[in-house]
């Protein structure tokens, strides 16, 4: 059995490992060991004398501690060190990844509070209209988390979270006006508009329905195979509340059909 090169140069006992690097850059350094880096001898090689800009730390079987370069390693022949070497150079871009990383999140950090202050003095009604909503529109809270992450958001994106702030206010007041569907047996005169359209399939074939927006506020659900989204609407027809929600009801043979297009 031979013996490993190093271990005949007074290294210590084999085998040998690759704990560590020291590397010019501290940010890519690392000691997967133990002891304390100093007791490695950064600097130079322990085999060649050479000037190390980066120092591979080794242990040895008997617990000695050194540092040598790439090249040595290379020349030992000591396949488990090499593959140790290329397991340390893949740690060293990882870590300079990581570094790169936080620079880059510290930047963006510092630039998210330079754009906030800016953003706060020159839309500060806007901003402040922004960060007080506590509704659970998705569009709305994302465009929210945005702001509070990067301290800024487009004039775009400004412009529509306020119209969806407002549409949603708006919303909320008609939603409290409205009168609930009527309870009653008889045919009523529906008058609003189509808020929504949808095709139903059953058994008896396909069936295009639709929400009403009454104008007293209630909205139904029901066939409607004249006008669109956006359409002015009126029929006759039997309703039905809904047993969850007052406010919403069904409704069912519509005759007398009037639509305006929008």
């Amino acid at each position: 059995m031979s013996i490993h090169i190093w271990e005949q140069n007074g290294l210590g006992k084999a085998p040998f490992s690759v704990v560590g690097l020291m590397a010019s850059d501290p940010e890519q350094c690392f000691l997967e060991s133990p002891y304390n880096v100093d007791d490695y001898h950064t600097g130079s090689c322990r085999v060649c004398g050479i000037a190390l800009k980066n120092n591979f730390l080794i242990d040895s079987a008997d617990g000695n501690h050194f540092s040598v370069g790439c090249d040595c390693v290379q020349s030992s022949g000591d396949g488990g060190l090499i593959d140790d070497i290329k397991k340390a150079k893949r740690t060293r871009r990882q870590l300079a990844k990581a570094a790169e990383r936080k620079e880059r999140q510290e930047q963006w950090a510092r630039e998210a509070e330079e754009n906030l202050v800016n953003f706060y003095s020159v839309n500060s009604d806007e901003v402040i209209t922004v960060l007080s909503y506590t509704g659970s529109n998705d569009f709305i809270n994302d465009i929210v988390r945005r702001l509070i992450q990067y301290g800024y958001i487009s004039e775009k994106q400004m412009v529509a979270v306020i119209k969806a702030i407002e549409n949603e206010e708006q919303r909320l007041i008609d939603e409290a006006d409205a009168l609930p569907v009527p309870v009653t047996d008889s045919r009523i005169l529906i008058s609003g508009v189509i808020v929504s359209t949808g095709v139903t399939e059953n058994a008896y074939g396909t069936r295009f329905t639709g929400v009403v927006k009454d104008d007293r506020g209630f909205k139904v659900w029901g066939t409607v195979e004249e006008g669109d989204k956006g359409d002015r609407i009126e029929f006759m027809c039997r309703v039905q509340p809904s047993d969850k929600d007052p406010k919403f009801g069904f409704f069912k043979r519509p005759t007398k059909i009037a639509v305006t297009s929008a």
